[in-house]
């Protein structure tokens, strides 16, 4: 669930939580609008503001993954070298394992091919 603020096609506002599902408008003559549930009550919107509350979210995530990473980072950089090692081969291992990637292959070999694909 989502907490949005959202102004339907007759320019009321709403705001509650939506599951970011949307469903086809079932108001009479207007086929272009769509229908959204904010905290159970049934909104149909235009695809102008159907964009523009996906967007928003999309920024959203893009804002928390970005500050996740940074966390990250601070983290690992206080960390002494030989947890460093861990984690890096612990990251390795779980890519490794969520890739279709030769599991034979050289940690020195894959981390060249990441680094250049992170150019």
């Amino acid at each position: 669930m989502r907490q949005i603020k959202v102004t339907n096609f007759q320019g009321k506002q709403f705001e509650g939580d939506w599951n970011e599902k949307v469903y086809p408008s079932k108001v009479q003559g207007r086929p272009e609008l769509h229908r959204i549930y904010v905290s159970g009550t049934e909104i149909h919107i235009t695809d102008e503001e159907l964009q523009r509350i996906t967007n928003d979210i999309q920024d959203s995530k893009e804002a928390n993954e970005e500050a996740n990473m940074r966390m990250i980072v601070n983290l690992f950089d206080g960390l002494t070298d030989e947890n460093k090692r861990k984690i890096v081969n612990t990251l390795m291992k779980k890519y490794i394992e969520t890739k279709d990637i030769d599991k034979q292959m050289n940690l020195f070999d894959l981390l060249d091919k990441w680094i250049a694909i992170a150019k």
